[in-house]
């Protein structure tokens, strides 16, 4: 975050100066970081609570005692998108491999997530593969030949 107009105080930010506004369950400051008299750098701590409703107007406010304005000041808005975990139903035809996804009702597009391991970290691979145009919640992709894999959806819905 950049402040305009104002400084910090000194380079010892208080992570008690600073409130997030309109987070999603689960979401917490885990640091605030100096980084020069006009900048700090926020990390925020997520621990995977489920939420489908996207967040329209996240926004961190600080607390007067850490800028040399007076009063508090509150960042720009920010937009978290939800996603939205979808079940699926796997087959295969000839070489390919289809991911029929559970439909979404008001869902805007479907991502897919693999993982070589169940309870390992899944990473986004909608790319790699195709939705059909005309079924857009279905998905499909050559089959990798050299390993096992897992998968999993989600439905977006933007805002």
């Amino acid at each position: 975050m950049t402040l305009t107009n104002t400084t910090w105080r000194d380079n010892t930010l208080l992570i008690s100066s600073f409130t997030l506004n309109n987070a999603p369950a689960g979401l917490s400051l885990l640091s605030v970081q100096y980084l020069s008299a006009t900048a700090a750098q926020i990390v925020l701590s997520f621990d995977n609570t489920d939420f489908d409703a996207n967040i329209l107007n996240f926004s961190v406010t600080i607390n007067a005692l850490e800028i040399n304005n007076g009063s508090n000041v509150t960042t720009n808005t920010l937009t978290i998108i939800a996603y939205i975990e979808c079940p699926l139903s796997i087959q295969i035809q000839g070489s390919q491999l289809i991911l029929n996804i559970q439909e979404v009702s008001g869902a805007n597009l479907y991502k897919v997530f693999s993982s070589t391991d169940p309870y390992g970290v899944y990473t986004e691979i909608s790319t790699s593969g195709i939705f059909d145009p005309l079924v857009p919640n279905r998905w499909s992709y050559t089959v990798p030949s050299d390993e096992r894999r897992f998968y999993r959806s989600a439905a977006v819905r933007n805002p």
